[in-house]
């Protein structure tokens, strides 16, 4: 009866060790199918917004480039506008003199 009772432990022991190796194993298995998708999820995204990362980098380029000429531009035009301001209050000032010269 002992060597019956032994016999029963040991069997339990080597299902439950059995149970646990393959509980263990569709874990694993379950872990790397989350581990898969997750990879390809990622491809998935990075293949989708790649492209779309790529043009907002590229428009943001063309943008800063255009700015810069834009400055530069405006920089320019305000130099232009002294000048004409200056050339204005001149001629206003020789206008005034001939008219002064006129009347004398």
């Amino acid at each position: 009866m002992a060597e019956a009772i032994e016999k029963f432990k040991l069997r339990a022991s080597e299902e439950a060790r059995a149970d646990l190796h393959a509980i263990t194993e569709q874990d694993r298995a379950a872990a790397d199918q989350r581990r898969a998708y997750s990879f390809r999820l990622i491809a998935e995204f990075k293949d989708a917004i790649g492209p779309v990362i790529e043009t907002v980098f590229s428009d943001s380029t063309q943008l800063e480039a255009s700015a810069r000429t834009l400055t530069c531009s405006a920089d320019q035009s305000q130099k232009l506008f002294v000048e004409v301001a200056a050339a204005s209050e001149e001629v206003s000032a020789n206008v005034q003199r001939s008219r002064s010269r006129q009347a004398k």
